[in-house]
């Protein structure tokens, strides 16, 4: 019985906003979406590069982006970017 107790306070305190652990473990999994985030834009820009690369190469834009892929050799992932082959914008999806 004590252990049920202890057990479940313990599970109340770490559901406390003001308890360090729980602020400590927000503050990693914030830095962590950041820096996703941030990886996301330089690929997008990286990618913007490639598709400015592949026209002056080609003489025109890129139909898709596997077709930019294959250009490129390196694996775009689809989930995370649109493309307008018709004006060649390069977007992060939402």
């Amino acid at each position: 019985m004590i252990m049920l107790l202890l057990s479940l306070s313990f599970l109340v305190s770490c559901k406390d906003s003001s308890n360090p652990i729980s602020k400590y473990g927000d503050t990693v999994i914030d830095k962590y979406k950041s820096t996703q985030q941030f990886g996301d834009r330089m690929s997008l820009k990286n990618l913007q590069q490639a598709v400015t690369t592949f026209r002056v190469a080609n003489s025109r834009l890129p139909g898709d982006l596997d077709e930019l892929e294959r250009f490129t050799g390196e694996t775009i992932d689809k989930n995370k970017f649109e493309y307008d082959s018709s004006t060649g914008t390069l977007t992060l999806k939402k």
